[in-house]
């Protein structure tokens, strides 16, 4: 059964309720709009009004060399989330940090983070992965019918690597975004089920 993108929001809601740590409140960045039509490009992404904007979300180059992002702003309101996974650094392994939010009036109000660490071997196998699904461009570059969406999750999967940032924006259709949603949502699962084992063997409580 194919994961629905929206799994990963319910588990980091899930993880914020059992008391995890509140991401510090940060002021809007001043990035300037980009194009809705534009869905992948070079450089930094730059968005109007999304969770990365309304968070004041770093640049990837303040994070590490070695960076992928992933970010979800869904339409009418409904929570947003930013995961933000890097390789090795001088001084840690690579690391994972989850953060989630609830959208207020004109702003994105926190609403709790998830930490973990990852081997070098799990990093360097999940980032090829991703890798090779963003080389695959939109459904519109490989010459697909162009999808029009109305509303939806919005993902945007960013990337720095040997010194090069591009980003891939989009939902509709065969988006690479919703197989890297996929698996960013069962990377998060793990980690909550390894913390709480009786996931495993009951239904969690409605939220």
């Amino acid at each position: 059964m194919r994961r629905k993108p929206h799994r990963t929001a319910a588990l980091l809601a899930f993880f914020a309720f059992l008391g995890s740590p509140l991401a510090a409140g940060a002021s809007p960045s001043s990035a300037s709009e980009t194009p809705s039509a534009l869905n992948l490009g070079e450089g930094i992404y730059a968005a109007h009004r999304d969770v990365l904007n309304g968070t004041g979300s770093r640049p990837l180059r303040k994070i590490a060399d070695d960076v992928i992002r992933f970010s979800s702003t869904p339409a009418l309101g409904a929570p947003g989330y930013i995961i933000e996974l890097h390789g090795k650094t001088r001084d840690q392994g690579p690391q994972v940090l989850a953060r989630f939010f609830r959208h207020g009036i004109d702003r994105w109000d926190p609403d709790g983070e998830m930490r973990f660490a990852l081997s070098e071997d799990a990093y360097d196998d999940l980032a090829g992965t991703i890798d090779e699904l963003l080389a695959q461009g939109t459904p519109e570059s490989r010459g697909q019918v162009r999808w029009i969406c109305m509303d939806g999750p919005d993902f945007v999967t960013e990337r720095l690597t040997k010194g090069r940032t591009h980003w891939l924006s989009g939902f509709c259709g065969d988006n690479p975004n919703n197989a890297i949603a996929a698996l960013l949502d069962g990377l998060l699962e793990q980690q909550v089920a390894s913390r709480l084992p009786s996931l495993k063997t009951r239904k969690s409580p409605r939220l």
